[in-house]
């Protein structure tokens, strides 16, 4: 009801979420799945997994966000759902890409793994797609250890789920005493979160206000004190449509080539800042190599090369940001 969701199935991962989707979906041998190059393998081997054919699409130039240019290229009779990924909780495109999905009668996926109680247009992520997927993971800003959520916005996907979740049975309809006994009517598969689990999501449900609040204080923190290296050009960091609201989840810089990154993150480590980098590009893994050959996406393989992502965590305190912001000025200063 806070979100708007029309049904939710708590699932024991948001890779699980995506994989009771692509039983939804019905794929035959043939069908096409759009999916951002620069994502976690999730987002596409979900589909894989079921028998579709994955069609990898670039960012924009120096971008978070994906192309909507290449996606309307790219979409053909065979075409049978687009994924967008909100990376960090900073929305994609919705209103454009549900319109073109919409048109072209092809299923919308918002992969909002990293998107809790972040929104687009004063309403939250995960309310715009057909489907949405969202984690729970220990990584995420809202944890129960391991955990996902499947949310259906699409009513024609509603009455199916019930027998998917139930492992393929009609066991709600047994439930409700609308037949004697529950059998095998579908194909399905165990997608629940064990009490334990929802026992601990409720918790930190409870809490989402203040948690998102405080991330979001410390996301703006780094914003503010680094941005004169953004206005000298040293670094970017994740451009964002105007009408989205962020949930703090990632803070996340890129530099101006792979070497530099490198030098950074090696600089940090000496003052015992722990940063990382993010995913590989799909169009450049051994699988996907292996299984549609080489492509040429070359936003996506920058952002490999170049993304580097700074501590961020509900305890983090001011002083111990400042700390990494003076050893990034120090780095950069360095270097001219």
């Amino acid at each position: 009801e806070k979100y708007n969701f029309h049904h939710s199935v708590l699932t024991g991962s948001c890779t699980n979420a995506l994989e009771f989707i692509a039983q939804l979906l019905d794929i035959e041998n043939g069908d096409e799945i759009i999916v951002p190059s620069y994502t976690y393998v999730s987002s596409a081997n979900a589909f894989q997994s079921f028998g579709a054919n994955i069609v990898l699409v670039d960012n924009y130039a120096d971008s978070l966000y994906v192309n909507v240019e290449e996606i309307i290229r790219k979409i053909n009779p065979k075409t049978k759902a687009v994924v967008v990924v909100h990376y960090n909780g900073m929305a994609q495109n919705l209103i454009e890409l549900k319109q073109i999905c919409e048109e072209n009668r092809i299923v919308l996926i918002e992969d909002a793994a990293h998107s809790i109680h972040a929104r687009y247009n004063h309403e939250y992520l995960g309310g715009f797609g057909d489907f949405s997927t969202f984690s729970f993971h220990s990584t995420k800003n809202i944890t129960c250890g391991q955990g996902g959520l499947l949310v259906i916005n699409n009513e024609n996907y509603i009455e199916r789920a019930r027998r998917v979740k139930e492992n393929g049975t009609n066991k709600t309809d047994f439930e409700t005493n609308m037949v004697d006994y529950y059998s095998w009517v579908d194909h399905g598969s165990v997608h629940n979160l064990s009490e334990i689990q929802n026992v601990l999501l409720f918790a930190q449900l409870q809490e989402v206000e203040t948690i998102t609040s405080l991330r979001l204080k410390r996301w703006n923190y780094y914003y503010e004190r680094l941005s004169p290296l953004i206005q000298k050009g040293e670094l970017k960091i994740q451009s964002f449509v105007p009408t989205s609201i962020g949930n703090g989840h990632i803070f996340s810089i890129i530099l101006k080539n792979e070497e530099t990154r490198k030098g950074l993150q090696d600089f940090l480590h000496t003052r015992e800042i722990d940063t990382r980098t993010h995913y590989q590009a799909l169009h450049k893994s051994e699988f996907y190599i292996k299984n549609y050959g080489r492509q040429d996406l070359p936003y996506a393989e920058k952002l490999s090369k170049t993304l580097l992502r700074l501590p961020l965590y509900f305890e983090l305190s001011e002083g111990e940001q400042e700390f990494i912001v003076q050893a990034i000025y120090e780095f950069m200063n360095d270097q001219n």
